[in-house]
């Protein structure tokens, strides 16, 4: 076998067990991982592992894109997942371990998407479906509020107030719900149309989660919510939770309380 096939051979080999050589080689010492990339670069030319095929843990190195490999890597992952249909589109959302997840949110997490197909925006309005109606468990809710901000505005409307609808015809909302959707649902769900219904399920067991989504939620977005608050048929009830909390000076020194409490005159 000539070099270009031994070198080839090589790289494939060490991409697809890349875990394994970081940990038992180089004891999973950064510096050494870093100079090990960099010695790697030099058989870019060489790449042709699928991206599907890598190991996991590569992706995320995505961060150093002056690196040659690495930046090689980037762009067969972004043709890779450019050209997932929307059933595995579906799929990678559904399973955050698998490799197609990884290598999403690695570019994701790096800027490294501009633009999502028609089957991506299909399949991710059926999964925060699926997670309304718990047949998809919920996941980390940090990496999807961050990618809302990517997506487009539009569809996002569209979705949420969708979910609007659906959370406004049934039971309060729970915390890890709270949690996974307030971000679209207060920027795109259009509450006011649904306020007293919203007040009712949303954004009173919000106030009442007063360890949780009232420190992490309601704080951070009590001026989004005072118009749909004061003009709630809940009004009363939603100002007695919050004097409740006001009186216990658990939040005392907290600036948005004292602000908020101002503002509602508590």
């Amino acid at each position: 076998m000539n070099n270009y096939g031994t070198s080839r051979l090589l790289l494939d080999w060490t991409l697809k067990n890349y875990a394994d050589i970081i940990s038992i080689v180089f004891d999973s010492d950064k510096e050494k991982e870093e100079a090990f990339i960099k010695r790697l670069s030099g058989w870019t030319s060489k790449l042709t592992t699928k991206p599907s095929e890598i190991n996991k843990q590569f992706f995320v190195n995505f961060n150093n894109q002056e690196n040659t490999l690495v930046k090689k890597i980037t762009e067969k992952s972004l043709e890779y997942f450019n050209n997932l249909n929307k059933d595995q589109y579906f799929e990678m959302m559904k399973n955050e371990g698998n490799t197609d997840f990884i290598i999403f949110k690695s570019l994701i997490d790096n800027d490294l998407v501009s633009s999502f197909s028609d089957e991506f925006y299909s399949a991710y309005d059926d999964f925060i479906k699926g997670i309304s109606t718990e047949e998809i468990n919920i996941p980390d809710f940090e990496f999807w509020d961050n990618l809302l901000n990517l997506l487009n505005g539009n569809k996002m409307k569209s979705y949420y107030t969708s979910l609007r609808d659906y959370f406004a015809e049934h039971d309060a909302m729970n915390e890890k719900e709270i949690y996974f959707f307030e971000a679209g649902l207060i920027k795109y769900g259009n509450l006011e149309k649904k306020k007293d219904d919203m007040s009712l399920k949303f954004i009173l067991p919000m106030i009442k989660s007063v360890n949780s989504c009232f420190e992490n939620v309601f704080l951070n977005n009590w001026e989004r919510l005072k118009k749909i608050i004061t003009e709630s048929q809940h009004n009363e009830t939603i100002m007695g939770e919050l004097r409740t909390i006001y009186k216990s000076e658990k939040f005392k020194d907290d600036s948005r309380m004292v602000k908020m409490s101002k503002e509602f005159e508590l």
